[in-house]
């Protein structure tokens, strides 16, 4: 069938040509939300079967709470399993995770016609069928975003809602910690360079090692059974090929961080610690791609939690510039996104219910 991804990318592009009053933009976003859950909801994607099955035994009865998917994960597909079928929880996740990432973006962003556009054209996809992990990242955005506001008892409950939706969430302990603080550029760039430097002898298997060794001990002392969850991705290891550190993606992350921390030198004092969250965000996301270079499947994962700052940062360097330049620049950037959106498709997609599985 038709590629649903490129038919929303170019719907959000027309919609970015035109003003439009706030009610009517509220109404546009949840029609991109509804149509974008029911377009994708029957497709045949990645991980599909691993989630239907899922889904299928505990409609049917089986009890695979002790299974290694997490606990609220599994209690949702619970719920959902009383009244209705894998396709409309499939479109609920999609939608949910919709849903939040546009909060996200309009407590943060500028210019969210934008960020929209470049979420759809070089991330949605792989969000919309990653169900479990995109589960977490809703939670986690929340949790960023309490935390932003001084709300830390809140935060404290999304992420736990987080960790026990997808136990990779663990990892951004650390990250909602230091969000809000300002971080020296040397302290990017020293550990930069040693990493870099280290990356010919690989710095994965001996981070996997100290996950393995110390901290997964740790956590299951609190209830967390993450052991076969980190085990995959840990025996995984030596089936991954590196990516390279010079692949498109991470070149073009790199960019935006880079334009973003220079434009953003001079800020005013009230906007620091709204571009301190986003500016921390996009690296946390590089240092995953980077560190885990040579495990694409652990580094993308982890990455995928903050990768949503990329186009919040896209936006805000526009709004940065004069408005004689953005006139020039949107728009172009704008049609970039929609072709590259066209260039990077994984259709032709097959219906699911095409499928027997």
């Amino acid at each position: 069938m038709d590629s649903p991804y490129t038919i929303l990318s170019t719907i959000i592009f027309f919609f970015s040509l035109f003003r439009v009053n706030k009610n009517f933009e509220i109404i546009f976003y949840l029609f991109l939300i509804i149509l974008s859950s029911i377009l994708i909801c029957n497709l045949n994607l990645s991980d599909l079967e691993g989630y239907f099955s899922y889904f299928q035994l505990i409609k049917l009865g089986e009890d695979l709470s002790s299974y290694r998917f997490e606990p609220f994960y599994y209690f949702t597909n619970k719920l959902f399993s009383f009244f209705s079928d894998f396709s409309f929880l499939r479109a609920f996740l999609i939608g949910f995770g919709l849903t939040i990432k546009l909060i996200f973006f309009r407590s943060f962003g500028k210019n969210i016609p934008l960020i929209l556009l470049s979420y759809f054209a070089l991330q949605f996809y792989v969000d919309s069928y990653l169900l479990r992990l995109t589960f977490a990242i809703c939670f986690i955005l929340i949790a960023i975003i309490f935390r932003f506001r001084s709300k830390n008892i809140l935060s404290f409950i999304f992420l736990l809602l987080a960790i026990n939706s997808h136990y990779s969430a663990i990892a951004l302990i650390p990250f909602l910690l230091i969000q809000n603080v300002y971080i020296p550029l040397y302290f990017i760039i020293i550990p930069l360079i040693f990493i870099i430097t280290f990356q010919v002898s690989d710095l994965t298997p001996f981070i996997l090692e100290i996950i393995v060794k110390y901290i997964i001990p740790i956590v299951n002392l609190i209830g967390f059974s993450t052991t076969d969850a980190i085990s995959i991705y840990y025996e995984n290891y030596y089936f991954g090929e590196s990516l390279g550190l010079l692949r498109g993606s991470l070149i073009i992350y790199a960019l935006i961080f880079i334009v973003f921390k220079i434009i953003n030198q001079n800020c005013l004092p009230e906007e620091k610690r709204c571009l301190n969250v986003i500016e921390n965000g996009m690296l946390f996301s590089l240092f995953m791609l980077i560190v885990f270079n040579n495990q694409p499947t652990l580094g993308d994962r982890l990455a995928r939690y903050t990768l949503t700052f990329f186009p919040v940062g896209l936006g805000l360097i526009m709004s940065k510039i004069s408005s004689k330049s953005r006139k020039f620049y949107v728009p172009l950037i704008s049609i970039v996104l929609l072709i590259a959106s066209f260039l990077i498709d994984q259709g032709p997609y097959e219906s699911i219910r095409n499928l027997i599985f």
